[in-house]
């Protein structure tokens, strides 16, 4: 009985909030053109690539980027969902694991460009023995789905200053190598607070996030030595950021 009191006071004042904001709804319709309702928006900001071995640094912060690009361009079809294309191009940095045939005088042949091996020490009870630094660029391209949650949640108010905008799809990895190309796939999803400072600018904030196909920095887990090892790892990579932008409205 108290279980159901206060599912039904919670019911009660999340109605006494929605309901003052469904009231200052605006219906003005959007513009049919195709020109129009558009978006464009560029972000700035640091990010991290996690793979098999990058838990392997000392420091965490090593494992941060800097700088990765973001571009998105959304179509809105209604005040409250849009679809969109969007780009993210940034450092790739981590760390890969090395067998013996992958070291001779001190030569590192690893999946992206390595500088220099990372320590040598034979930190694991199997044969791998050294870790290298893996450094290169890529891209991402994806389409995504877009949901206005303000909107969705508390109606369309023309003189909201604040929105905030949820994505999720999927699209292509790209890795440049040593002048080759190393392909890849991702489901990318994220949040973009967004702060109306003129009817067409806006700022924005970012927080995105991508799963990635395993093989995506040269390592995956069927590479493990034993199957103990291969049920610990991970099976997918990930990737993350934040970032900081401007977004203009057309």
């Amino acid at each position: 009985m108290n279980k159901l009191r206060f599912l039904i006071i919670v019911a009660s004042l999340a109605m006494m909030t929605v309901l003052p904001l469904r009231a200052q709804t605006v219906t003005r319709p959007l513009q049919s053109k195709l020109s129009r309702n558009w978006e464009v928006s560029v972000a700035i900001g640091p990010h991290l690539y996690y793979g098999e071995n990058d838990w392997k640094v000392r420091k965490k912060s090593e494992m941060i980027a800097f700088p990765a690009v973001d571009l998105y361009m959304t179509k809105w079809l209604s005040r409250v969902f849009g679809v969109g294309l969007g780009s993210t191009t940034g450092r790739f940095k981590g760390l890969y694991q090395l067998n013996p045939s992958q070291l001779k005088d001190h030569v590192v042949t690893a999946h992206f460009q390595t500088p220099k091996l990372y320590y040598d020490k034979n930190s694991e009870p199997y044969g791998y023995q050294w870790i290298a630094e893996q450094r290169g660029w890529f891209t991402s391209l994806y389409a995504v789905a877009v949901v206005d949650v303000i909107n969705l949640f508390g109606g369309y108010n023309p003189a909201r200053i604040y929105a905030l905008d949820a994505y999720a799809g999927g699209g292509l990895m790209l890795g440049f190598n040593a002048g080759k190309l190393v392909p890849g796939a991702s489901f990318n999803a994220g949040l973009v607070n967004r702060f109306r400072i003129s009817d067409r600018f806006s700022l924005m904030l970012g927080l995105r996030g991508a799963i990635i196909n395993d093989g995506f920095d040269g390592e995956t887990y069927k590479q493990e030595p034993t199957e103990e090892h291969r049920r610990a790892n991970h099976k997918v990579d990930g990737n993350a950021g934040v970032t900081a932008g401007i977004t203009v409205s057309f």
